[in-house]
């Protein structure tokens, strides 16, 4: 009978009474080891070399009388690297590949899962869940904790993008929570679950325990072109059917994809943090981090860095420099940018501060606009009762209350889009 790759080293490590953690030391991470032995992935030469080394057999043993399909083990790693680079259309054709494929190598649950996750890149959010509902049945069933986690999180995806916050909530943590059974879980993994948690809480208002999600995140995550050109020369070498190099550059595609992609989440969550952190005595320190973000982004990530500079320096009642940062944003940003919606708010507090209504309305005015086009409910609602507040200082009693009759159909609309009936 053919054993896999995984249980033939998980059966060498548990007679030589060796731990996970112990065999992967000075190799790869815990997680990796536990990822091969469930056969989810295949190690490099390099990886699988350091691991016969250390059970203390050849090479050839560790190798002997495996079932192993280099061919479907290649596409499905080069599948996860169009998939972290964001080629969406070419990773689904990739997946789907592989799912028609009669190859037992490859676990089907976590080729369904990773095509799950692209159909909802691309909009076709029926079929992603379609297969999502599938595995999650079968990972309850096995008490596959990590693939249920993912399940969990890809629902709380489809949820966040439908604007369905409650149900996102739900499932991202519980996703959470499978991760939390597992004694050695990736920090990848982690990483993207707590992300998506602290994005459904800023959407929902809870800037707290949004950045607590942010700072937990960044304890897990450690410190495009040319993954993206180490995915090109494996597709060239699997396409000529020289499967040891394509499965190479695959495997280095998809690690400097993900290096890539925690760096920039990395820069993403600690401008975050910094902001969620505005109102601290030495917000002046938070000015000059954001300041510093400024010198290794370009395009509207500057203009967004800038807004949160104007956010911090607002609050902190710095008017002036907080005028000059905002004004910095507005030229930064394209005019339909969802950031735009806050920086005209900004400037229309600043204008109210002021006292120049005129300029200060007109501004919160496009900002309200802009929170209702993005659907963006928490800002709409505080852009208004500020609004409100000025309306009725100025005695326009009637417009007040228009205005709020106006946020009142607004939101009775949005739940009624959603299902909800009040």
């Amino acid at each position: 009978m053919m054993t896999s790759l995984g249980q033939r080293i998980r059966e060498l490590r548990v007679k030589k009474g060796m731990t996970q953690i112990g065999l992967a030391d000075g190799i790869c991470t815990p997680s990796m080891i536990s990822q091969i032995e469930s056969d989810r992935t295949t190690p490099s030469y390099k990886i699988l070399f350091g691991i016969a080394e250390k059970l203390g057999v050849p090479l050839d043993f560790l190798l002997k009388d495996v079932e192993l399909d280099l061919a479907d083990i290649t596409k499905y790693k080069m599948a996860k690297g169009l998939v972290r680079a964001k080629e969406y259309g070419l990773a689904i054709t990739q997946l789907q590949e592989l799912l028609d494929s009669t190859d037992q190598q490859i676990p089907k649950m976590d080729v369904q899962v990773e095509l799950a996750f692209s159909l909802l890149q691309v909009g076709r959010a029926a079929e992603a869940m379609s297969f999502l509902n599938e595995v999650q049945g079968l990972a309850i069933l096995r008490q596959d904790g990590e693939l249920l986690s993912k399940v969990y999180l890809h629902m709380g995806l489809d949820a966040l993008k439908k604007s369905e916050y409650s149900i996102s909530l739900y499932h991202t943590e519980r996703a959470l929570e499978e991760l939390k059974k597992i004694e050695l879980p990736d920090p990848a993994l982690q990483a993207k679950v707590l992300v998506q948690l602290a994005n459904v809480h800023e959407k929902t208002g809870q800037v707290n325990k949004a950045a607590e999600c942010w700072n937990a995140a960044l304890q897990v995550v450690e410190a495009e072109d040319r993954g993206k050109m180490m995915l090109k020369l494996a597709d060239a070498y699997y396409r000529q059917k020289n499967y040891l190099k394509a499965d190479e550059y695959a495997t280095k595609a998809t690690i400097l994809l993900e290096e890539e992609e925690n760096t920039r989440h990395n820069q993403d969550w600690k401008r975050r943090a910094v902001l969620l952190k505005r109102d601290r005595i030495d917000w002046r320190a938070s000015v000059q981090e954001l300041l510093a973000m400024t010198n290794h982004c370009e395009g509207a990530k500057v203009g967004e860095l800038y807004a949160d500079i104007a956010t911090i320096l607002l609050t902190n009642e710095a008017i002036d420099e907080a005028c000059e940062y905002a004004e910095k944003a507005r030229m930064s940003l394209p005019e339909l940018h969802p950031c735009m919606g806050r920086v005209h708010q900004l400037l229309a507090l600043i204008f109210f501060e002021r006292e120049d209504d005129q300029k200060g309305q007109a501004h919160l005015d496009r900002a309200l606009a802009l929170f209702e086009q993005y659907g963006m409910t928490s800002e709409l609602e505080e852009g208004t009762r500020k609004l409100c507040r000025l309306l009725n200082r100025q005695g326009k009693y009637e417009e007040s209350a228009r205005r709020w009759e106006q946020l009142h159909d607004y939101l009775m609309g949005d739940l009624q889009k959603r299902g909800i009936a009040l």
